[in-house]
């Protein structure tokens, strides 16, 4: 009796085994589907880091050497000061019968370099205010994508080795730690 239940019963079992592998084909590829789709995500947000570091390294070498080429016009400036103080205290030693156009037209040539260089200076320190302003653009244009690159990793089973891989990558580079950011 149960041997013809059991024959009965095994074409409805078949179906339901084969429903049942039906329906795990169908996640398997919905799940190749998204893993296809993040891996993607993942590749141009990468890039996008990759290429946002390299313009931020581009502008802190841009800074660098303003701020070098700043320090050496403020140097100058200085010098040149100096230089106008010292002349100044050997004009007044100078005989009052000697012409003092001629000394005096120097000082003026000086000031007038002097307020030159004055002027050269603010334009690099404005410079370096705009350099500092797209750093920092830059920067936060860093943190997002990686903000966005854990995020989309967080809504997602990562029970794939390639997926955990990534996962500990990008908190290995970002941290120092496979675990430490998420």
């Amino acid at each position: 009796e149960y041997a013809a239940e059991g024959e009965q019963r095994l074409p409805e079992l078949r179906n339901a085994v084969e429903a049942l592998n039906q329906d795990l084909a169908e996640i398997e590829r919905q799940f190749t589907e998204k893993s296809t789709k993040y891996e993607r995500q993942l590749q141009a947000l990468e890039q996008e880091g990759s290429q946002l570091r390299r313009q931020r390294e581009t502008k802190m070498e841009e800074l660098s050497t303003l701020k070098g080429e700043t320090r050496a016009l403020i140097a100058e400036g200085k010098a040149k000061e100096a230089q106008l103080v010292v002349l100044q205290r050997e004009l007044e030693k100078v005989p009052s019968g000697v012409d003092r156009e001629v000394f005096v037209e120097r000082i003026m040539d000086i000031i007038k370099n002097i307020k030159k260089q004055q002027g050269e200076i603010t334009k690099i320190t404005a410079s370096n205010r705009e350099l500092q302003k797209e750093i920092n653009q830059v920067g936060e244009a860093v943190k997002r994508s990686f903000i966005a690159t854990v995020l989309a990793f967080r809504g997602h089973d990562l029970q794939g080795s390639l997926g955990q891989r990534r996962y500990s990558e990008a908190g290995v580079l970002l941290f120092g730690d496979p675990e430490g950011a998420f």
